[in-house]
């Protein structure tokens, strides 16, 4: 039996560097940083920049907005972007039956600011906010996008700290494969501003160190390295079965080509010695989409920046393309946008479909001084422009995630 193709025909966000996908896309093209200098030091935070979204959108009907936490907001706004950029004329249901229909939300730490406020207004005032409960399920935004759009097929939430936004969109792309839905929701959110839950990052050493100068503060595969900035956003596709997709004569974005995930929990923040096993996401992609490494013209990598990550995901891209790593243009574009955490690989998804687009390969920013073991073609500071009809988005998370997305120009 032929398997099932998988295309994407919308998709939306909202982070620091814009509120929309094409904002952020062109601030990204302009070399533009989302992040900025805020000192928290009054709450024993030593990191100094960090990605907030200026405006957060609130839902038009109040029984969703009501019960919503500030991720849950970013999630339905970059939803609500993604359906219109799909369904211009807002008409799924002509399409598609609720049932045929789903969605899958990823996010790291959901729910922990609304906890926070919780808890600090209880003890203050001895109230207790009727909607609590709501506010802090992390499930609640999946939740609100199947009840606003009418999707009944499929829901799930996916919890898997930095790999969640990718996770959850190799999952989607699965469910359609296997015939449960035809059409999916699929993405990552996330939100930590309150100083309980920064600080709950920054004592483990993760957070960026830099006190001074924002160019090093976010600095991928560089010798001055020193962790990841902390942000917030949300970033949704919508995937189509193809054949569903071209009976509606959809605007066919890209396709999943594959999708690789496997775990090498060691510890929940230490990274595995076994190089192999992180490669092998890398490799189960290429054997799916039944290409060889050469084929692939551009690599989003995870690269958080942090001292460790950016090694070992060298090492392990070495492991898995051999020589052929050397040859691929590769970036990281959390120096632009901070670490998004549950957002980061549905928003870097994007990245590579406007690189399919466009035949833009955004630059790593803030790579000065380049780390003489990550010595791949990490694009230093300046875009590389050419043909991609590939694409590889790499994400990993605590405790062992590791996911790996190819996406490829529709044809």
């Amino acid at each position: 039996m032929n398997k099932r193709r998988v295309v994407v025909t919308g998709y939306g966000a909202i982070s620091p560097l814009g509120e929309n996908s094409h904002d952020i896309w062109h601030e990204i093209i302009d070399k533009s940083i989302g992040y900025e200098y805020i000192d928290l030091t009054k709450y024993n935070i030593k990191s100094k920049y960090f990605g907030l979204v200026k405006n957060i959108p609130s839902i038009a009907k109040r029984e969703i907005d009501r019960c919503l936490g500030r991720e849950g907001k970013l999630s339905v706004h970059a939803a609500s972007e993604a359906i219109q950029h799909a369904f211009p004329e807002g008409n799924l249901s002509t399409y598609y039956s609720s049932d045929k229909m789903g969605v899958i939300l990823g996010v790291g730490w959901g729910g922990s600011d609304a906890y926070v406020d919780l808890a600090e207004k209880h003890q203050k005032n001895r109230y207790a906010y009727p909607f609590s409960n709501l506010l802090t399920m992390a499930s609640t935004p999946a939740g609100a996008c199947a009840i606003l759009f009418n999707l009944q097929g499929y829901q799930n939430t996916v919890v898997a700290a930095c790999a969640s936004g990718s996770l959850s969109i190799g999952q989607a792309y699965r469910e359609i494969q296997r015939g449960t839905v035809d059409m999916m929701l699929a993405g990552g959110m996330e939100s930590m501003r309150t100083p309980a839950a920064i600080w709950s990052i920054d004592v483990l050493q993760a957070l960026s160190k830099e006190q001074h100068d924002i160019t090093k503060a976010s600095c991928p595969f560089s010798a001055d390295r020193n962790g990841f900035v902390l942000s917030e956003g949300a970033a949704m596709l919508v995937l189509e079965e193809y054949e569903s997709a071209r009976r509606r004569d959809a605007p066919i974005l890209g396709e999943i080509l594959g999708y690789g995930y496997r775990c090498d929990a060691v510890g929940f923040v230490n990274l595995s010695d076994d190089i192999s096993i992180r490669a092998d996401t890398i490799t189960q992609v290429i054997q799916e989409a039944r290409i060889s490494s050469a084929e692939i013209q551009y690599i989003n990598a995870h690269g958080t920046s942090t001292l460790e990550n950016d090694l070992h995901e060298t090492l392990s891209l070495k492991h898995a393309l051999g020589k052929m790593a050397y040859n691929i243009p590769i970036s990281s574009t959390k120096s632009y946008t901070g670490h998004l955490i549950g957002a980061a690989g549905a928003l870097e998804s994007i990245i590579c479909l406007k690189a399919i687009e466009t035949g833009i390969m955004p630059a790593t920013l803030n790579l000065q001084n380049v780390c003489s073991e990550c010595d791949l073609d990490y694009l230093p500071n300046e875009h590389r422009f050419g043909l991609v009809e590939r694409c590889l988005n790499l994400s990993a998370g605590f405790g062992g995630h590791n996911t790996a997305l190819l996406f490829g120009k529709y044809s």
